[in-house]
């Protein structure tokens, strides 16, 4: 999958959970500096597992932290 459109469905999954700033970078991280709380990122998990048809082990989590580290993430882990 292309990182556009990596992008596009992750900011339409964390929108629905969190209100989103107008411009979202790579850099942005889901706590600080979006606001999510522990019960947001709950439903951003379920929800990316579920649109990406991917299973995310706890050991990943660290790398889920910012808006760029999970497009990475997801971008190995989903096909072209």
């Amino acid at each position: 999958m292309e990182r556009p459109e990596v992008i596009e469905k992750l900011k339409e999954i964390v929108g629905g959970a969190i209100q989103l700033p107008a411009e979202v970078s790579d850099e942005m991280r889901l706590v600080e500096d979006l606001g999510a709380d522990s019960l947001d990122l709950l439903d951003i998990l379920m929800a990316v597992e579920d649109a990406f048809q991917v299973k995310i082990p706890d050991s990943a989590l660290p790398r889920l932290r910012t808006v760029g580290g999970a497009v990475d993430y997801l971008q190995e882990k989903t096909p072209l």
